[in-house]
């Protein structure tokens, strides 16, 4: 009997054995594989929102996979498909957290007697909802014109943009700007420019104008970052406007003004060929000659423009006109002045008659003049002792003014237009030759005191009168002496 109830006991535990043993075979399922992360922008980082799907050919019937997120069971019994193929292995886990951080997600096939992680897969994801932070380095808000650098940085403390390009484009309220698409920089580590993105741009391809500047990066993730900056864009000369508002014989008084629609007008200043300024007005002029004023103007980005018109003082009658010069044929001149660096290097001109230009000559004040102009021929005066020639177009004179032994004064006649010569005059200092006179022309000389036979005649005609007086009074003494002859008689 106690033999039988041994061999009861022994078969009994054998049996509890193999139940025991089959119960702990069935809990070495294999551990998941293929984890995907199916829903998120990249590999290892997301925004928040994850698809896991993952595939077991050994998972049995009666494993659960369980899911785990650092360390805590989020879902105590996932979705697992039955088969223990690769294809009906695949399931699907959705987790939601928009908190910044690294999570570990662990996926593990578990019946009731296994232990945590025993058959377990680990993956890491980190969350990424911050946009990269940018700034402009470079420029600045204000006014630009000409090209322009442009410095910007890109950071992100997680997904980072190293992949990616940083964006840059203008806009205005508009949009008429030429750029019709963003242009891009490269983004690069900072280097010693401690930039991660730097370019230079040329603002000659946008109309002037009010724009915002901005710049923006993409991180891993795709988080978009944003920044911008205000500036203007002025390629434009200020205007500059001038007119002459009243004039005196020796004074001029100016209208001007310097407008800028964009930077601004930083300086408005005038200026003249002669005389001295004060406020608008012009002083210390000759009366009846023209002078160029100038109105210079620069904005807030030292772009300059001017305007240059000839203004003249009130007219004066020859002899009065304000220089050395006399003897002219014509009864009024308009004066046209000179500097003597321009009269040095040739000043062309044209000139219609009874005008002028006034030069200087060892010092003394000299004036060129057109006392008539024909349609093939031009009288020009030269003055102080007046010198006049009739030169066609081509013709040219040189006259020694200073009686030195020197021409001292060029003038050529280049052409007639309109009624109008025009001359090219230049000081020269050219030895008169030996035996030549102080007037050497390829056209007419028509000084009175170079054309002989008209001096003879007045000479004579002059010399005939005073016979005549002569006579005339030798009569009047004969009769009044016959009449006194007469009376005594």
């Amino acid at each position: 009997m106690k033999d039988k109830i041994l061999r009861c006991f022994v078969f009994g535990t054998f049996l509890l054995a193999v139940v025991l043993l089959s119960g702990m075979v069935s809990a070495a399922a294999s551990a998941p594989t293929a984890v995907l992360f199916t829903d998120n922008s990249t590999s290892l980082y997301d925004e928040g929102h994850f698809v896991i799907n993952w595939t077991n050919a050994s998972v049995d019937t009666g494993y659960t996979v369980y899911i785990w997120v650092n360390g805590v069971m989020f879902n105590p019994v996932a979705v697992n498909s039955s088969g223990g193929d690769v294809t009906s292995g695949v399931a699907g886990f959705s987790y939601t957290n928009a908190t910044q951080a690294n999570y570990t997600f662990t996926i593990e096939a578990l019946n009731g007697t296994a232990t945590f992680g025993a058959n377990a897969t680990n993956v890491s994801m980190y969350i990424d909802t911050t946009s990269p932070g940018m700034t402009i380095a470079v420029p600045a808000t204000g006014w630009k014109s000409g090209s322009l650098t442009l410095h910007a940085n890109s950071t992100d403390a997680l997904s980072n943009v190293t992949s990616s390009t940083i964006a840059y484009g203008f806009s205005n309220s508009t949009e008429n700007f030429s750029i019709t698409t963003p242009g891009t920089c490269a983004w690069a580590g900072v280097t010693a420019t401690g930039y991660n993105c730097s370019l230079t741009f040329a603002t000659s391809g946008l109309a002037d104008g009010n724009y915002t500047l901005w710049f923006n990066s993409t991180d891993a993730v795709g988080n978009l970052g944003y920044v911008d900056v205000a500036i203007g864009v002025d390629n434009t000369v200020p205007t500059v406007s001038v007119s002459k508002s009243t004039s005196a014989t020796s004074s001029v008084t100016v209208d001007y003004s310097c407008t800028d629609a964009g930077s601004g007008v930083a300086t408005c200043a005038l200026s003249s060929s002669s005389g001295t300024f004060s406020g608008n007005k012009v002083s210390g002029l000759t009366c009846g000659t023209s002078y160029d004023i100038t109105i210079t103007s620069t904005d807030g980005l030292a772009n300059s423009g001017t305007s240059t018109v000839a203004m003249t003082t009130s007219g004066c009658s020859s002899n009065t006109g304000g220089s050395s010069s006399s003897g002219s044929s014509a009864a009024v001149w308009t004066t046209h002045s000179v500097d003597d660096a321009t009269f040095s290097q040739g000043y062309t001109r044209e000139l219609g008659a009874n005008n002028r230009i006034q030069v200087s000559v060892g010092g003394t004040i000299h004036h060129i003049g057109v006392v008539s102009v024909a349609t093939d021929k031009v009288t020009i005066e030269i003055a102080s002792d007046p010198v006049t020639v009739s030169l066609a177009p081509g013709e040219d004179t040189k006259v020694d003014v200073s009686d030195d032994g020197f021409y001292d004064i060029y003038v050529l006649l280049n052409s007639i237009v309109n009624g109008k010569a025009d001359l090219t005059i230049q000081k020269i200092s050219e030895a008169v030759p030996e035996g030549a006179g102080s007037v050497a022309t390829t056209g007419e000389d028509l000084t009175p005191e170079q054309t002989g036979a008209g001096t003879d005649s007045s000479d004579d005609e002059g010399r005939s009168l005073t016979w005549l007086w002569i006579v005339i009074g030798l009569v009047v003494i004969a009769a009044i002496g016959l009449g006194v002859r007469s009376r005594k008689q």
